[in-house]
C-alpha cells in the first residue's frame, strides 16, 4: 500500500480505466456469464478496482457511493454491447474506448467527493464536479437503459428497473451534495423522498413509452434526459434555486427529446 501511494493519482486512474477496459472486453467477448453471474462480477470487480484506485481516501462509509457509477457503467456497456451483437470489431472496440473515458472521468469525480470527505473541507474543483456528476450519471445511465429496454420482459418491469436506477443516482447526487455550504442540510426521510421522486418520474415516462413502438434507444435517450432533470431538480432545490424559468427550460428539452421518439419510432 506505501508503494500505491506513491504513484501519482492520475496514473493510477489510467491504469484501472485500462483493467476495466479489458474487463468489459473479456466479459462480453469471451465469458458469456448468466445476467446473476455478470452482476456479481461487477460488483466484485469494481468495489476492488475503485478501492486500489481511491485509496487512502476511501472508507467503508464512503465505498458504496463510490462504486455506484463505475458498477453501472461496466454493467451497462457489457448489458449494451450484447444487445447489439451484429455491431462490427471495430465499432465494439470504439464503444468500450468510449465507456473507458467515462470510466476515467467518473475516477476524477468520484476523487474530489472523496478528498473532500476526508479532509472535510471543499477544494476548488468541487462545484465543477458537482456539475459533471449530473453530466456523467445521465450519459452512464444511457447504455445501461437500452440494454435494459432490450431485455423482452413486460413494460411494468422495465419501468422498475429504470426507476430504482434513477432512485440511487438520486442518492449517489445527494451524496455529493453533502459537504457543499450552499447546499441545505436534510435528514435522511427527505433524502429518501427525494429520490422517490426521481424513481417516479423516471418510471412514469418509461411506462408512457411504452405505449408507443419506438426504439430502445431513443426511449433511453428520453428516460436518461428525463433522469437529467430529476437530478438537476434535486441540485436545484436543495440550493433553492429553482425558478420557473428553470423548470420551463428543463422540460422543453425533455419535451424535445420525446417528440424525437415519437418522431422516429419503429
Amino acid at each position: 500500500m506505501i508503494k500505491l501511494l506513491q504513484i501519482d493519482k492520475r496514473q493510477r486512474f489510467l491504469f484501472h480505466t485500462a483493467i476495466a477496459c479489458m474487463f468489459i472486453y473479456l466479459v462480453f467477448s469471451t465469458f458469456m456469464l448468466s445476467t446473476f453471474r455478470l452482476l456479481v462480477a461487477v460488483i466484485v470487480f469494481t468495489l476492488i478496482n475503485v478501492v486500489l484506485a481511491h485509496y487512502p481516501n476511501i472508507g467503508v462509509r464512503n465505498v458504496h457511493m463510490a462504486s455506484l457509477l463505475p458498477a453501472s457503467l461496466l454493467l451497462g456497456s457489457v448489458i449494451f454491447l450484447r444487445s447489439f451483437p451484429n455491431f462490427t470489431y471495430i465499432f465494439q472496440l470504439i464503444s468500450i474506448l468510449g465507456c473507458g473515458v467515462l470510466y476515467y472521468l467518473i475516477l476524477l469525480s468520484d476523487n474530489i467527493f472523496l478528498v473532500v470527505s476526508d479532509k472535510d473541507e471543499l477544494i476548488p474543483l468541487y462545484r465543477v464536479a458537482i456539475t459533471w456528476s449530473q453530466i456523467l450519471s445521465s450519459l452512464v445511465s444511457i447504455p445501461l437503459y437500452v440494454g435494459l429496454f432490450k431485455i423482452p420482459i413486460n413494460s411494468v418491469y422495465h419501468a422498475l428497473l429504470v426507476g430504482f436506477i434513477g432512485y440511487f443516482m438520486c442518492m449517489y447526487q445527494i451524496w455529493s451534495l453533502k459537504l457543499d455550504v450552499e447546499a441545505k442540510r436534510i435528514r435522511v426521510g427527505e433524502e429518501i423522498l427525494l429520490s422517490a421522486l426521481v424513481f417516479f418520474m423516471v418510471s412514469s415516462v418509461s411506462i408512457g413509452l411504452s405505449f408507443f413502438p419506438s426504439e430502445a434507444f431513443l426511449r433511453a435517450l428520453v428516460v436518461s434526459s428525463v433522469l437529467m432533470y430529476g437530478l438537476s431538480y434535486v441540485n436545484a432545490h436543495l440550493k433553492n434555486n429553482i425558478t420557473k424559468k428553470y423548470i420551463f427550460q428543463n422540460i422543453s428539452t425533455v419535451f424535445l427529446f420525446v417528440i424525437l421518439a415519437l418522431l422516429f419510432h419503429s
